[in-house]
């Protein structure tokens, strides 16, 4: 760990590219459970507009084993138990871990936290931007209705869960730094 310290270079080119890489991690993760459908809000939280959205998910699981457990694969649903596990659960698990290795590497608390706050805005930007790229490339002839909608999903992802899983990771990250070095 003691050579990517050094690689980096001074303290706030440091601070600096790994808050960039922090935002960046974050919004690759949050962009991959969005576009495999797992992390599309489910209900709204006030406003939106009644905007209603179905999930994409696995509603009838066939099991292995072929004939043996046909009658058992027609009763099995298994869908929304998938999806918590492959998808929330798994992006929940990610942002907590990219929060502690990069408070690791920042290895300051007051500048891990000035980080966090920026990588997660800067991560929700990045998520915000790719949403709304068809509706700025032109590809889409509706963006005001793209961007509405987008900032809702946007918003739903990154609050409230994350934002505390962040806050706890930076602090763990932070705790081990200093308990290690």
């Amino acid at each position: 760990m003691a050579w990517i310290k050094v690689r980096l270079g001074g303290l706030w080119t440091k601070t600096i590219l790994t808050a960039l890489g922090w935002a960046t991690l974050n919004a690759a993760a949050a962009l991959s459970g969005i576009f495999q459908g797992v992390l599309v809000p489910q209900r709204t939280y006030g406003g939106g507009g009644g905007l209603v959205v179905s999930s994409l998910s696995i509603r009838w699981v066939s099991p292995p084993g072929g004939s043996l457990f046909q009658g058992l694969a027609d009763q099995l649903e298994i869908g929304q138990f998938l999806t918590l596990f492959n998808g929330r659960l798994i992006f929940f698990l990610e942002f907590l871990a990219i929060s502690v290795a990069a408070s690791f590497v920042i290895s300051d608390f007051g500048r891990a936290l000035i980080s966090f706050m920026f990588s997660y805005f800067l991560g929700g930007l990045l998520v915000l931007f790719v949403l709304i790229l068809p509706g700025v490339l032109g590809t889409s002839a509706f963006l005001n209705l793209l961007v509405g909608v987008m900032v809702f999903f946007t918003f739903t992802i990154f609050f409230p869960f994350p934002l505390f899983l962040g806050l706890f990771g930076t602090l763990l990250g932070a705790a081990l730094a200093e308990r290690l070095s």
